[in-house]
């Protein structure tokens, strides 16, 4: 076991004195990432929300105004269908119908989401009685959340208080014969305590991730971050093909221990050295505002299966190379064809859908999802061990092959 330590430390040692890997391996990527962040964090800020009214009664335009109200210092707008009074920056026509530009404007990111409010929608919360509100999003990001937390607030505040006002209207007509109580907008604009579970449900339906909502440094510090470190990694075939050129191979095959250890110290080093390196970037990342969250073991999870898929891909590759300069070639080319289809360069949402699956041949992809989980949706170590999983599996796989072809000699 001490071997493989050594072995392992030396491989470390040896990286972090050479100065040119200062350059490849952390200031280049630090630099891309700045770069690519401010690139693609000139996205308009604002939040669209388009609402299609089929009730048009005073009960949902209250509810539409409560939305605007519940928006505070967000950077929700709502986009009213049929009105004249929308912002320029809806891009609505004043006599759009939602049936024509509806969904067509969630896929092509002028909104963030769509609510329908039915027909009968009033009456139903002055009744009493349940009834059912359309959202379509794409809700898997934190941006279109802002705009369901609007509606939902919405929603406490004008269902709550209706609930609250029938009530009171119910109780005083019993006690007062509805002399003193009958005007049901004073008692509910008194009554405006939002309570839970308000009569009107919000039913929700996901269009998938909205890549105009993947802003800046959340996108090119996992991005470029999971790229340079695969070309450290799948450096080991690099490593390991030069060294047997060398003979350096070979002598440390005439250590006192046997010749697997040396080979484990080897694949162990460029696994700890890669995550060092990552470790490095998701420290820029913080510094970048970079939204981790407080979930630093889910992190470290997908860190390491990455890391450890990665070694075992330089690994496979250096049982399939015969020179350091194939090693090389062969090596730049996996990376730079595994990170734009895993979605180091940009958002997977933003291809074809069968892009999408074939991009997650990559372990970018996988790594890039359980960020992903991460960053926008706030998720723990149960939300990333689907990928933490697939990522293991790749290592697995690779590592049982690259055992099967490995030659000492």
């Amino acid at each position: 076991m001490n071997t493989i330590i050594n072995i392992a430390r030396l491989h470390i040692t040896l990286q972090l004195q050479n100065r040119s890997t200062y350059l490849q391996s952390f200031i280049v990527p630090i630099a891309m990432m700045f770069i690519l962040g401010i690139a693609i964090s000139g996205q308009s800020p604002v939040l669209h929300l388009d609402i299609v009214d089929e009730d048009q009664t005073e009960r949902s335009a209250e509810f539409i105004q409560a939305i605007r109200d519940a928006e505070g210092d967000t950077l929700v707008e709502v986009c009213l269908y049929g009105s004249d009074k929308n912002a320029e920056s809806c891009d609505l026509e004043d006599d759009a119908a939602y049936e024509k530009v509806g969904e067509d404007r969630i896929k092509e990111g002028s909104t963030t989401a769509i609510l329908m409010i039915p027909v009968g929608f009033g009456a139903a919360l002055e009744a009493g009685e349940s009834v059912e509100l359309i959202y379509q999003s794409n809700d898997q990001f934190n941006a279109p959340t802002i705009t369901r937390t609007a509606v939902e607030t919405a929603i406490s505040e004008v269902g709550g208080s209706v609930l609250v006002a029938r009530i009171g209207v119910e109780t005083a007509e019993e006690f007062f014969g509805g002399s003193s109580a009958s005007d049901l907008s004073e008692l509910q604009a008194e009554a405006r305590a939002g309570l839970q579970n308000p009569p009107a449900q919000l039913v929700t339906k996901s269009t998938g991730k909205n890549p105009n909502q993947v802003f800046g440094a959340s996108q090119s510090v996992p991005g470029i971050g999971t790229m340079f470190v695969l070309f450290s990694l799948t450096g080991l075939a690099i490593n390991l093909v030069l060294e047997r050129e060398q003979g350096t191979l070979q002598r440390l095959f005439t250590l006192p221990a046997p010749k697997s250890y040396i080979v484990i110290g080897k694949v162990l080093g460029a696994f700890f050295f890669g995550v060092i390196q990552f470790t490095v970037f998701v420290v820029v990342g913080i510094l970048m505002k970079v939204d981790w969250g407080s979930n630093y073991l889910a992190i470290a999870l997908v860190v390491l299966a990455y890391c450890f898929a990665g070694t075992a891909l330089g690994f496979a590759m250096a049982t399939l190379v015969r020179t350091s300069n194939q090693a090389g070639g062969i090596s730049t080319l996996i990376v730079l064809t595994l990170a734009p289809l895993g979605g180091a360069w940009w958002p997977l949402e933003i291809v074809p859908e069968s892009m999408q699956t074939v991009g997650h041949i990559s372990p970018i992809a996988w790594a890039m999802d359980g960020f992903g989980d991460i960053i926008y949706d706030g998720g723990g170590v149960m939300d990333v061990l689907p990928e933490v999983g697939v990522l293991l599996l790749m290592a697995g796989v690779l590592l049982v092959f690259s055992v099967w072809r490995f030659r000492y000699e």
